[in-house]
C-alpha cells in the first residue's frame, strides 16, 4: 500500500492531513490524519514533522478500516523520548580531547623555533 500526502487544512489548533492510499490493485481512497499543533509545540516537535508522523501512523496502522485517525499524545510523548535518546546517545559518544595542549605541535609557527 502507498500513500501519497495531498495537503492539509487547520481548523483551530488542529491540522487535518489528507492522504491518499492506493493498493496494489490501483483502488485509491481517502484518509485525514489529525494532529493538535499545540501538543506538538509542547513536545518540541517542529510543524514540518507532522505530515511524516502522519505517514508513519498510517503505514504502522495496517488497515484502512478508519477513513480518520488520530496523532495522539502517546505518539508525540514517543517521538519526543527517541529524539531525546538519539540526543544522549550523541552526546555520550562525543571524544574530548586529551589534554589542554592538544593539537598544538602543528599550530605552531615552525619559524618561531
Amino acid at each position: 500500500m502507498t500513500y501519497q500526502f495531498t495537503g492539509f487544512r487547520q481548523v483551530n489548533s488542529t491540522r487535518h492531513f489528507a492522504f491518499t492510499c492506493m493498493d496494489e490493485n490501483r483502488s485509491s481512497s481517502s484518509v485525514t490524519v489529525e494532529a493538535d499543533v499545540i501538543l506538538a509545540r509542547k513536545y518540541n516537535i517542529l510543524v514540518q514533522d507532522l505530515p511524516l508522523m502522519c505517514l508513519r501512523l498510517l503505514e504502522g496502522s495496517g488497515s484502512l478500516a478508519a477513513a480518520a485517525l488520530t496523532l495522539t499524545e502517546a505518539n508525540m510523548v514517543a517521538v519526543n523520548s527517541a529524539a531525546r535518546l538519539r540526543l544522549a546517545d550523541k552526546q555520550r559518544n562525543r571524544k574530548v580531547p586529551s589534554g589542554a595542549r592538544s593539537g598544538q605541535a602543528w599550530r605552531q609557527n615552525p619559524l618561531a623555533l
